[in-house]
């Protein structure tokens, strides 16, 4: 009987305890549990940051306000689509200067059948007015004829920015020195730093095609669509070097055409995130003229598409 309850007993606690591959396949569930949970985490995030870059793009507003129950007033643009607008284009000292102008044309308000103007300026300005921080001004303006109202914008044709980092170069044969030729000077020292100036090769001025109304904290009154001189996609590599003594002069392009209101939102959106980065490494940081680059030189199909290749692998890693 003893042996018999031995045995019973050594029967017993065979059964309880686990066998290896029993304690693996609770180990692997459970890594199998938390991988899941982190490929819905990423995708999760992908469609929230989808919806927000979509919510960017294309806007929506509510036609009733919540807590009144009312509707929204909401304003359209005065440009339709089809009318006939007057533009005009300075190159000068001053802004909207009285003189008769660069270029006039008439073209109508409408996206289909669009072609861009192009008008060649030979750009000239001198060391003393660089040393005064005076700019060579390009001036735009938009006429629309239904009801004389005007969209006016204006840019400079000559970047002032810091020198940042200069890198020593050398004669590879003889190992002496190559110092860079010096570049003007743009304007007074800004705490402590002197700017230099840069020439602006092509110049982009852009009207935006919207046909959205927007509610009234947008817009108090039927508006004027927004246009402005484009820096946003020139890189200091595409900039001109001036001369730091004597008169300098260079050809620059200027062209004129529409930009779709998405891509104005996207960019105005962009042109707000890099102003915030630059606060903290700088305007002119091998870290921000890296992030221009990218977005200057690089097909916006190839961003996305490189962004959906990242979250796919990131989802069979795990």
């Amino acid at each position: 009987p003893r042996v018999a309850k031995s045995r019973r007993s050594a029967s017993q606690v065979r059964q309880a305890a686990p066998s290896p591959a029993e304690a693996t396949k609770g180990k692997t569930s459970w890594l199998s549990t938390g991988s899941n949970c982190v490929v819905g985490a990423i995708l999760l995030y992908t469609a929230w940051a989808a919806q927000t870059f979509r919510s960017i793009l294309w806007p929506k507003f509510d036609d009733m306000d919540p807590g009144t129950h009312k509707y929204v007033p909401k304003h359209g643009n005065i440009f339709k689509e089809g009318d006939t607008v007057r533009a005009k284009l300075w190159v000068d000292n001053q802004a909207f200067p009285s003189k008769a102008p660069l270029a006039e044309f008439e073209f109508r308000y409408q996206w289909e059948g669009f072609a861009t103007v192009s008008h060649s300026v030979n750009a000239s300005i001198s060391e003393d007015q660089l040393r005064k921080g005076q700019n060579l001004q390009l001036s735009a303006e938009v006429l629309h004829a239904a009801s004389g109202r005007k969209a006016r914008a204006k840019g400079g044709l000559v970047k002032s920015s810091s020198p940042g980092d200069v890198r020593e170069k050398y004669h590879l044969p003889t190992g002496r020195s190559c110092p860079a030729p010096p570049q003007p000077n743009f304007g007074k020292p800004k705490k402590g730093v002197q700017n230099i100036a840069k020439g602006i090769p092509k110049m982009e001025v852009r009207l935006v095609f919207d046909a959205m109304a927007y509610p009234y904290w947008y817009y108090r009154q039927p508006y004027v669509p927004e246009l402005y001189v484009d820096e946003f996609w020139m890189t200091d590599d595409q900039l001109v070097r001036l001369n730091a003594t004597g008169h300098n002069a260079w050809a620059s392009e200027v062209h004129f055409n529409l930009m779709s209101a998405p891509r104005w939102r996207f960019q105005r959106h962009m042109e707000n995130a890099l102003e915030q980065q630059s606060q903290i490494f700088g305007a002119d940081s091998e870290e921000m003229l890296q992030i221009r680059d990218l977005f200057a030189n690089t097909s916006p199909w190839l961003l996305v598409t490189t962004l959906v290749v990242s979250v796919l692998h990131c989802i069979f890693e795990f």
